[in-house]
């Protein structure tokens, strides 16, 4: 659980990966000058679980354009939402979920 309050416009990203053959790593120098990763972990199939975890600038890296809703205009009312899809790679792409705010009234 995330105990730290984000500023507003910044994520926090964690990226797993299930791989075969050896562990894989998403941006491998910046993971490792970061500490940011976890595991790996295998298993006997002989795949390697690892985790990415990092700050993310929603304005240099914004989340994928399909994944974004509204967020509630004056007089709505606030609803957290998560959400997910895939990147805009579509299936060569990571599975994304978004926790994002957007209106209850979109919603219904």
């Amino acid at each position: 659980m995330l105990k730290a309050l984000l500023q507003p416009n910044v994520a926090w990203d964690i990226d797993i990966v299930v791989s075969y053959g050896e562990p894989h790593w998403p941006a491998p120098d910046d993971s490792i000058r970061g500490s940011s990763r976890i595991g790996p972990i295998r298993n006997g199939a002989g795949m390697w679980l690892t985790a990415t975890s990092y700050h993310r600038s929603q304005v240099m890296a914004p989340s994928p354009e399909n994944l974004q809703l509204p967020l509630p205009h004056p007089g709505e009312t606030p609803q957290q939402i998560m959400g997910g899809g895939s990147g805009p790679l579509g299936t060569q792409d990571f599975y994304w979920f978004v926790e994002t705010i957007t209106s209850r009234e979109l919603l219904d």
